[in-house]
């Protein structure tokens, strides 16, 4: 178990970089939607060829279970563009570190669905847990203090909780596949990081049409692609999170669902990725922080702490 727990850690901390990038691509004039797509573009190419190359083992499972396999992975990529744009437009909005803390927070959605339908045990520190992120979601929402500009009409913290919602959402479907035990010993890794860039893929390159068609997505991928920071943002950060999907993501959470624990695998992750996050917040970006987003953010930490254990 204990293995599995430093694995998730290792995926929280990478995922920092996904907070990094969204929150850094409108401050460069870098569209997130335009971001994503070639993101997703890179994953697909990556996976795909190593699929066609065998370098992992083929899938071994029944057409049902690999059917079932696609359909919520695809999901996952589907859910996952929705909550990037979600998260990009909520950043641009308001102060990072509080946005970031109020979505992460929606790993409690993964977790009482694991308790209620797989039976997974709450001892009285995983309820005062469950206590501790409802407090900080309280304490975070009261905290209107904004460092950035806003835009006129509309809320940054609105965006923050609708990014809560899909994160949660999103989690909980990532997290149901490693409940099977066909699933976890037939469909390696590439193939479920596959799945999910098809949905990603097709929800960005939707996400550009509805603009205003093809002519519009070509102007915007001269315009973005002259900015060496594009590609930086684009390839980079998902050059190190397929290395961490391929070999720790799921392997990590395998382990976890396997031994019965499944779900604390996402609030380890989180709480990881939060206590990066933030750290980037106060140091690089010298956001200010209210003792009301402090104590929050703190509640947030010791929260999903409290779930893990």
């Amino acid at each position: 178990m204990l293995i599995g727990v430093f694995i998730l850690i290792a995926v929280g901390l990478i995922w920092t970089l996904t907070g990094v990038v969204m929150g850094g691509a409108k401050k460069h004039g870098i569209d997130s939607s335009l971001m994503q797509l070639m993101s997703s573009t890179l994953t697909f190419a990556v996976c795909g060829l190593l699929i066609l190359l065998n370098v992992f083992p083929q899938m071994d499972v029944a057409q049902k279970t690999g059917l079932y396999a696609f359909v919520m992975f695809f999901l996952v990529g589907v859910t996952g563009y929705i909550l990037n744009e979600t998260m990009a437009r909520a950043m641009e909005r308001g102060p990072n570190g509080l946005v970031w803390g109020i979505l992460q927070s929606g790993t409690v959605i993964p977790f009482i669905v694991g308790v209620i339908f797989h039976g997974v045990p709450t001892p009285w520190l995983r309820i005062c847990g469950m206590a501790m992120i409802l407090i900080a979601l309280l304490l975070m929402s009261h905290d209107r203090h904004d460092n950035t500009q806003k835009t006129a009409g509309k809320s940054w913290l609105f965006l923050s909780f609708m990014a809560f919602m899909i994160c949660g959402l999103q989690q909980t479907i990532n997290n149901e596949p490693s409940y099977s035990e066909e699933i976890r010993h037939g469909i390696h890794a590439v193939y479920r990081c596959f799945f999910i860039s098809i949905g990603s893929l097709l929800s960005a390159f939707y996400g550009q049409l509805r603009r205003g068609g093809f002519k519009p997505l070509r102007e915007n991928m001269k315009s973005n692609f002259r900015l060496p920071v594009f590609w930086l943002f684009s390839f980079g950060e998902k050059a190190i999170g397929i290395f961490g999907t391929l070999y720790l993501t799921f392997n990590g959470m395998d382990r976890m669902a396997k031994l019965g624990y499944g779900a604390i695998s996402y609030p380890v992750m989180v709480v990881s990725c939060i206590a990066g996050f933030s750290l980037y917040s106060i140091l690089v970006l010298r956001e200010k922080c209210t003792w009301k987003s402090a104590t929050g953010l703190l509640c947030c930490v010791l929260g999903i702490i409290g779930l893990s254990l």
